[in-house]
């Protein structure tokens, strides 16, 4: 057992169980297999809602998702919350400031100085344009891709992950969904990959894979076997994405053709686990909602801002070109909003030094799991 705090009070609020007790949630053998197809399309619909922005064919089939959820169920967790607070969405540097981890990140870790404080380490932020089959409503299950087949190898399976999905993006705002643990479903088949639409199964995914440091075990894989002609061994592949150079060389040999060539052939699958909500921490969703009121959200520069200062800058003679610097990118593009927006400040909340962007800690390429980006222009 641990105990969750109330940030702004200190005052211990929730007891969870061990994480053996979800093991005993899961669906009775034979439930789902007792739908008929009209039932099961009739179930995955249930799962959508209407304020969540996915972009147009960026979603598998209706089959595909009811069969990929069948080691989890359809049903979602019952939560005895009320409507507005169940459903209560927040700027992402809301859950940063209070919490600490990255802002930006998937699988945010705050630095210890703040989970010494609030006792969280087990975040996880999904965005519908990676994972378009994320829960969208509290307590939903869900679907997480990878870029490589689903295993229980680490500690992914084994944890209960707090989930967040950003439901809205302009402006963009997050929903706690639930505590969910993952479950190893089946891979997608070579014939369903080709089937999903144009978005999903060519240039953006291979693209991201390619250019992303997280598909660098699938790049190097492609790479390895187009040069040699035979599969590669664990250490191969570990040689060549421990080395940035090598790294860097093996990308510009590719192109997103032979990523997305690999699927099709069968050689590299897209891995599948079936998200099911075990559990609601409803002191910590009350939390959130009650304290929002006192948090002010950080701006982004404008483009009339920059040009404004940059125009200033020529004026007084400035040496500096006319040209500016491209902007960062995250890696998730969450929030529109620059680094070096101006600090944010919530009243009545107990926080501390932003200490938190801390380096996560590494784990050996083939333990790595990682969102595959399914998405559409």
């Amino acid at each position: 057992m641990f105990t969750t705090y109330c940030l702004d009070t200190g005052i211990p609020v929730k007891a969870e169980p061990l994480e053996d007790d979800w093991l005993a949630q899961l669906p009775p053998p034979g439930t789902y297999y007792d739908l008929t197809d009209e039932q099961q399309h009739e179930a995955v619909l249930r799962l959508r809602n209407p304020i969540a922005k996915i972009k147009k064919d960026s979603q598998f089939t209706w089959k595909t998702v009811a069969d990929r959820m069948k080691v989890v169920g359809l049903d979602p967790y019952r939560i005895d919350l009320d409507e507005p607070t169940l459903r209560f969405m927040f700027n992402r540097h809301y859950l940063h400031h209070l919490y600490g981890g990255s802002f930006v990140n998937s699988f945010p870790h705050p630095a210890p100085e703040k989970t010494q404080v609030h006792l969280l380490d087990d975040f996880m932020c999904l965005l519908l344009e990676f994972n378009p089959h994320a829960p969208v409503n509290p307590g939903d299950p869900g679907l997480f891709f990878g870029e490589k087949p689903a295993d229980n190898e680490g500690g992914f399976t084994r944890r209960v992950h707090r989930v967040f999905v950003r439901v809205r993006d302009k402006p963009a705002l997050w929903s706690y969904m639930g505590q969910y643990r993952m479950y190893v479903s089946e891979s997608l088949r070579t014939d369903e990959f080709a089937r999903q639409p144009l978005a999903v199964s060519t240039k953006d995914v291979g693209k991201d894979i390619l250019e992303k440091s997280w598909g660098s075990v699938v790049t190097a894989r492609v790479c390895f076997r187009k040069e040699h002609h035979r599969e590669p061994t664990e250490d191969e592949i570990s040689e060549v994405v421990e080395d940035n150079q090598h790294m860097a060389a093996v990308r510009r040999k590719l192109a997103w053709e032979d990523i997305v060539a690999a699927y099709d052939r069968g050689e590299e699958e897209i891995g599948v686990w079936a998200m099911k909500c075990v559990s609601y921490d409803i002191q910590f969703q009350r939390v959130l909602a009650r304290n929002y009121k006192y948090y002010t959200p950080p701006k982004g520069k404008s483009k009339d801002s920059d040009t404004l200062k940059a125009s200033q800058k020529r004026k007084r003679g400035s040496s500096e070109p006319e040209t500016p610097e491209p902007k960062l990118e995250y890696d998730n593009g969450d929030d529109d909003v620059d680094f070096d927006a101006e600090v944010v400040e919530v009243k009545h909340l107990k926080s501390e030094e932003d200490a938190d962007m801390h380096d996560e800690p590494k784990v050996s390429p083939s333990q790595q799991t990682h969102a595959t980006p399914i998405k559409s222009e």
